[in-house]
């Protein structure tokens, strides 16, 4: 080990900010310029130095990478889940980097087809990272992000699942969402150079990126822009939030290229949620120092806050996280004396309401995969301290959990 390497040493040039009526005072914020051949330059002999001092213990990072790759199961297929006329999976394959994806059509003995393959886009680059995949409403194209630099500067490509055809759609820095709104228009959302997810564009497959939609740009900092459709694909939401406060949007997707509308007004300290079934916005609340929030709905046609009606009461000791809207029910994600909860809620006081039991007192649980609107099994991923990652379905109509996979630990 040489003891008399000198350590680089970064030059100091002041910055100031002034934010909230405050100066802040940054000797090193040109380092956030990672373009800059000084930058570049500085973080080379930055990782020469430590590549010199720590040369003494490649062996030992090699056993330990080693030992920490034998407990990944190489060869591995993901459980399917179903859109629309198609089951989508991914397997990993011993000796590949990557995930490869694939889809069947209408049942799971049918022929398999390879829709992506990470593998083959990464072979000519040190450095690739699938963000976002979306499938196009008709199932012909998909969408997806990725980053070949390390940077996180997600660009958008499409592939076209009939000629198996990969197009650059110019669209770049995108933040963590992007979604179909037709065959042929995405919506998606933006990052500013602090990396937040701050304005919302619709780009339309086939036309430059210079002719895409400004939809919505959010000039407080302090927010950041998400979207989601519904289940049902009947809506798109956009969500303006910080860590108090919602403000979100809806686009009526009968009409892509339509006007989004505010559901309700940003006020200090009021988070709200919301989703659609049958016709009406179910909203998840905190108004009216509903502290652990409560669920209420209103038609879609009358979404002034006077139409709104009580659902699932405020309860001081269960906080409500979020619904989930299916044909015939929703599912509710809830917390009870400090215990992840969920749901099954046909409607108020109505009999067939209950939570699901799961094996063991103390676990955790989220929802996963479910993309059908009209099912009545719901895909949930569980695990405790003593039980591993497992996915199951629940068959709501038998109150029955059923095991699809356990992750397998080495």
């Amino acid at each position: 080990m040489n003891e008399k390497i000198t350590p680089p040493i970064a030059k100091k040039e002041l910055k100031i900010t002034e934010l909230f009526d405050q100066k802040f005072e940054d000797n090193y914020f040109w380092l956030r310029y990672k373009e800059n051949q000084e930058v570049i330059d500085y973080l080379t002999a930055e990782n020469e130095y430590t590549a010199e001092k720590t040369k003494h213990i490649d062996t030992f990072i090699d056993d330990l990478f080693t030992e920490m790759k034998n407990r990944i199961k190489e060869d591995d297929e993901s459980v399917p889940y179903k859109i629309n006329n198609y089951y989508y999976y991914n397997k990993n394959e011993k000796g590949k980097e990557y995930k490869i994806y694939f889809r069947k059509h209408l049942n799971l003995d049918a022929e398999e087809e390879k829709i992506l393959d990470i593998n083959e886009l990464a072979k000519d680059y040190d450095y690739y990272s699938l963000q976002r995949y979306k499938i196009s409403p008709n199932q012909k194209k998909l969408a997806f992000s990725i980053d070949n630099t390390g940077y996180e500067k997600f660009i958008i490509q499409i592939k076209d699942l009939e000629t198996g055809e990969i197009s650059a759609t110019g669209v770049e820095n995108i933040g963590w969402n992007l979604e179909w709104a037709d065959d042929t228009t995405i919506y998606y959302t933006l990052r500013d150079h602090a990396q937040r997810p701050y304005a919302l564009k619709r780009h339309i497959l086939g036309t430059s990126v210079e002719d895409d939609v400004l939809i919505f740009e959010e000039e407080d900092i302090t927010r950041s822009v998400s979207i989601w459709k519904s289940k049902d694909q009947k809506y798109l939401f956009v969500n303006s939030e910080s860590t108090l406060s919602s403000e979100i949007r809806f686009l009526d997707l009968s009409n892509p290229l339509g006007e989004f509308v505010i559901f309700y007004p940003r006020e200090k300290e009021h988070e709200y949620n919301i989703t659609h079934r049958d016709g009406y916005f179910y909203i998840v609340t905190n108004s009216d120092d509903s502290t652990n929030f409560k669920i209420m709905r209103t038609p879609v046609d009358n979404i002034g806050k006077e139409f709104w009606e009580e659902v699932i009461t405020h309860n001081e000791d269960v906080r409500l996280i979020r619904s989930e809207a299916f044909e015939n029910f929703l599912i509710i994600h809830k917390r009870h004396e400090g215990l992840l909860k969920v749901e099954i809620f046909y409607g108020k006081d109505d009999e067939r309401n209950h939570d699901i039991t799961f094996p063991e007192s103390i676990y955790g649980v989220w929802s996963r995969d479910n993309f059908e609107y009209s099912t009545d099994i719901v895909r949930l991923e569980y695990t405790s301290l003593i039980t591993p990652t497992s996915t199951f379905d629940y068959h709501v109509n038998d109150k029955r959990l059923e095991l699809l996979k356990e992750e397998e630990v080495k």
